[in-house]
Order: structure tokens, then sequence, then C-alpha cells
């Protein structure tokens, strides 16, 4: 019986880029507040 290795070194593990958005500051201000409920979408 062959033994899966399932711990990964930490080299292996992907980083993502980091892209700055020139909008968020746009899109969230610091006004900006997260509504306590939401509307479900239909379909």
């Amino acid at each position: 019986v062959n033994q899966i290795q399932t711990r990964k070194s930490a080299s292996e593990i992907p980083t993502p880029q980091f892209v700055v958005v020139d909008t968020y500051e746009r899109d969230y201000s610091c006004s900006f507040s997260q509504p306590t409920s939401y509307v479900r979408g239909r379909g």
C-alpha cells in the first residue's frame, strides 16, 4: 500500500498576486456599511 503524502511544503502553496483596484475607494468609501439583510437572487 502506497502512503499518500498529504503534507506539502510551504513553498508549494500558491500565493495570489496583489492587484491594486483603482475604483476601490470610489466603490467602497469610508461611509460604506454592509447591509444587515440581503435580497435573494431569483432563478
